[in-house]
């Protein structure tokens, strides 16, 4: 009777530490998104559309793979860890941020009820980074955070991201404020925006000359409007597919993170 006391007791712990194992391992939030899990609210319309560009851009032209994610705090989670850096470090990797080839993720976390911001590294960068995102946090991220204003403070911290690992800053997407206290385009975004739908419409009215001019002299002197030729159509069909099965294929690639690793690099700031 006492050896099977001592059994079950013994089952009943191990019951517990594998339950209590998996929950910890659980414990952290689900991604809904690949460039932004706003679970705080904490961004407005704009500025999550904008920095969603600018993370979706700076993988597809540089292949680095980075993430927003916002808590209210990470004690909300069961995970055991009892400092934003441990907490970033294993949600990087639960989440495999990056490409697991060159590990070069990032992931730019804010806690808001801790009143804590950490960005967090893969592996794939050197330790000289960690500097240079402890200055993009204080200067472009706290100052906004402690005005309360959380949206604006993580659209330039991604920005001043962005421009450290690739040497390029994008463009400022967002409106600069007017002396009247409303918002307006800054002036040379849109002159600039003028002056390329100018040379659209010119372009596309000498094309239209071009064009109606060899239809009316192709009328006159019997000139050859079209290939009919079967083999010519066959070929164009034959790429078509090609094309069309080409875009099939890239198009049903899923949003999940690319299995990327950190081991605790990066830095960290509060307000």
């Amino acid at each position: 009777m006492r050896k099977m006391l001592g059994f079950l007791f013994g089952l009943l712990v191990s019951l517990w530490l594998g339950v209590s194992l998996a929950v910890a391992q659980s414990g952290y939030p689900q991604p809904t998104d690949t460039y932004i899990n706003d679970f705080a609210h904490l961004l407005n319309t704009s500025d999550a559309a904008n920095i969603t560009k600018l993370l979706s851009e700076l993988k597809r032209q540089r292949g680095i793979e980075a993430t927003v994610v916002t808590l209210n705090s990470i004690h909300d989670y069961p995970t055991g860890d009892e400092t934003i850096e441990a907490f970033a470090t294993h949600l990087f990797n639960t989440w495999g941020i990056g490409d697991n080839a060159d590990h070069k993720g990032v992931l730019i976390l804010v806690a808001v009820r801790d009143r804590k911001v950490r960005i967090e590294l893969g592996t794939g960068y050197e330790s000289q980074y960690n500097d240079e995102m402890q200055q993009i946090i204080n200067e472009h991220m706290l100052p906004a955070f402690k005005q309360g204003d959380y949206s604006r403070g993580l659209y330039q911290g991604t920005r001043a991201i962005i421009a450290t690992l690739t040497g390029v800053w994008p463009p400022d997407e967002r409106p600069v404020q007017s002396s009247d206290g409303g918002s307006s385009v800054p002036v040379v975004e849109v002159s600039s925006r003028q002056q390329s739908d100018n040379r659209m419409g010119i372009f596309l009215f000498g094309a239209f000359v071009v064009i109606v001019g060899y239809l009316i002299l192709a009328h006159i002197f019997g000139w050859p409007i079209g290939n009919s030729r079967s083999d010519d159509d066959d070929n164009h069909h034959s790429w078509s597919s090609r094309s069309s099965s080409s875009h099939s294929s890239s198009s049903s690639s899923n949003s999940s993170f690319g299995g990327g690793r950190s081991s605790g690099g990066g830095a960290s700031g509060s307000w």
